[in-house]
């Protein structure tokens, strides 16, 4: 600074102190006066300012954070009682972890959410139970053999296709292992399998079940059960009947070798339509499809169209005026034609525009017809065996009436029906008296004629809208629905038994038989498998009380206590 302005500033003299130096000049002289004041000294207010501001600093910590704590342990405690019932939760899954909600803050919000989840939670893990159990009866119920080995090859899970395959109840298999429940030998054929879903690759075999001692087709399936990780925790088992498959696919290949030799043995026969004209030219070909002699035709699409099938014309008329006016490439279509002689054939006719005039008009057709009644016939009876697999699966072949597994469907259907509409239900499990001493005696053929003889009599004895169904053996089974009192079963039982009496004709021997039914009412939480079980047990009743009778189950008679039991022989 110059000497003619006024200021200060922090320094050290020449005798070691370090003050403040302020200097001003002097108006008469030109001096410069100066002033020192030492730094200690001119900061010492403002020292003792702060240490003031320190110590009541420190005094208001002290007095206030008490308080803090008071006030954030308060404020806490909802979290605190979050985090408990979070512990118990983990610690204890089916104990109560609701927490009380004691405010309508932020806090309380998320206890009431919290709270909420723990709700959830429980509903879930009752409908998870809920849904464990209606997957073991849709695994017990499906007819396929489902099952789950862990990486230990030890059984966690089997359905009751088991007991019916191998002959061993799904309780008895778990935690054995699969060379213990199939054997060495058996296992060894389907080792390499196994390894193949252990390194994580589904792998696939049709091989007969073990100790089945049915002819079976099975198709097989063990798919990995891959942890988040990528490892392997074991397999699915899936194996499936086949057999009606591979019957069916044998009738295919037949139906389609057939179906080749049918279309190489027929010729195509050529048309060229000259559209301005009207005019239709077919190949000789044509008339020999129509059961002429080789030669040319020349015809118009109103003379193809008389000799069509009227319910064909439609389709067949369509098809072409999709083509002629470009809405499609070309058409194809399958008619029926009148040959006179040959009556009705099948045609298969394809045809496409080769030319058209400036304006898009269509003005040339070209294409072939080929007979095609063969593979007609050859698709139909495909279609026939098919049904025939399709009933043959539902249905005994013996006689003609359903079979267990189509029953259990019609059961289950009848109890959820019965469920909701809450009408009478009663199931008959009946058989004949003696049919093993027949059946010995007078052979196995005559045995058929018997059974027989008797499903057309229990078929009369009903309803149209009651099943009924054969088991196995003589063993048949009767459900009757919307019944309107316990007294309608106890008359068909009655109508059932005196049916079985009257004389049998086989092979011109005249034969006496009887039979003795077991009837079962539907209950509330009666399943399709306790209802049978209880109809099983009446019938062994009405067999032990002398036969030629029927018997209601007791657990049924003990409910209906204030109906007197209806005779179970009638004179």
């Amino acid at each position: 600074m110059g000497l003619d302005e006024e200021g200060w500033q922090e320094s050290v003299n020449s005798r070691g102190l370090r003050a403040l130096f302020s200097y001003s000049p002097l108006e008469t002289v030109p001096w410069v006066l100066v002033a020192a004041l030492p730094v200690e000294e001119a900061f010492a207010p403002i020292v003792a300012t702060q240490r003031d501001i320190a110590r009541i600093t420190i005094l208001l910590i002290v007095l206030i954070a008490p308080l803090v704590w008071l006030g954030t342990r308060y404020l806490l405690a909802p979290l605190l009682g979050l985090h408990d019932a979070k512990r118990r939760a983990r610690s204890d899954p089916s104990a109560t972890a609701e927490v009380p909600v004691r405010s309508r803050d932020e806090i309380g919000d998320l206890a009431a959410d919290f709270n909420s989840l723990i709700r959830e939670r429980t509903q879930a893990e009752a409908s998870l139970r809920e849904s464990e159990h209606r997957l073991r009866m849709i695994t017990d119920n499906t007819p396929a053999l489902i099952g789950y080995v862990d990486s230990e090859l030890r059984y966690r899970y089997a359905n009751a296709t088991y007991f019916e395959w191998f002959g061993r109840k799904p309780e008895e298999m778990l935690g054995r292992s699969m060379q213990e429940v199939l054997g060495h030998t058996v296992y060894a054929v389907r080792e390499p399998y196994v390894r193949e879903a252990l390194a994580g690759t589904e792998a696939s075999f049709e091989l007969p079940p073990p100790a089945s001692g049915v002819d079976r087709h099975v198709h097989t399936r063990y798919v990995p059960d891959r942890r988040a990780d990528g490892g392997v925790a074991g397999f699915y088992i899936l194996a499936s009947d086949v057999t009606p498959l591979k019957k069916s696919e044998a009738l295919l290949r037949e139906s389609e070798k057939q179906l080749s030799l049918a279309l190489e043995g027929s010729e195509l026969a050529l048309f060229d339509w000259n559209i301005r004209t009207g005019e239709i030219f077919l190949s000789e070909q044509w008339s020999v499809i129509l059961g002429g002699e080789p030669k040319l035709t020349l015809t118009t699409l109103s003379g193809l169209e008389q000799i069509t099938h009227p319910d064909d014309k439609p389709r067949l008329q369509r098809s072409i005026r999709d083509a002629l006016k470009g809405l499609t490439s070309h058409y194809r279509a399958e008619h029926r034609v009148n040959t006179g002689s040959r009556g009705w054939i099948w045609i298969q006719s394809h045809g496409q525009v080769t030319a058209r005039d400036p304006a898009g008009y269509a003005t040339r057709m070209v294409g072939t017809n080929a007979d095609v009644t063969e593979r007609k016939r050859a698709e139909q009876e495909l279609a026939e065996s098919r049904a025939e697999l399709e009933r043959a699966a539902w249905y005994d072949a013996l006689t003609g009436l359903p079979n267990r597994g189509l029953l259990l469907d019609r059961l289950e259907q009848a109890l959820a029906r019965n469920r909701r509409n809450r009408q009478l239900l009663a199931l008959f499990y009946l058989d004949l008296d003696g049919f093993k001493t027949i059946n010995d005696s007078m052979g196995h053929a005559a045995g058929d004629a018997l059974l027989k003889q008797f499903a057309e009599r229990l078929r009369k004895a009903v309803r149209t809208s009651d099943t009924v169904a054969r088991l196995s053996g003589d063993e048949f089974v009767i459900l009757l629905e919307d019944l309107r009192e316990a007294k309608d079963a106890d008359a068909v039982a009655s109508t059932i038994v005196e049916a079985a009496r009257e004389e049998f004709t086989i092979d011109s021997r005249v034969l006496r038989v009887t039979t003795c039914v077991g009837i079962a009412f539907a209950k509330d939480e009666t399943s399709g498998a306790e209802l049978l079980k209880r109809a099983d047990a009446a019938l062994y009743q009405a067999k032990r009380a002398g036969r030629d009778r029927y018997q209601i189950a007791q657990t049924d008679e003990a409910t209906d206590a204030s109906r007197d039991p209806p005779a179970r022989v009638r004179p």
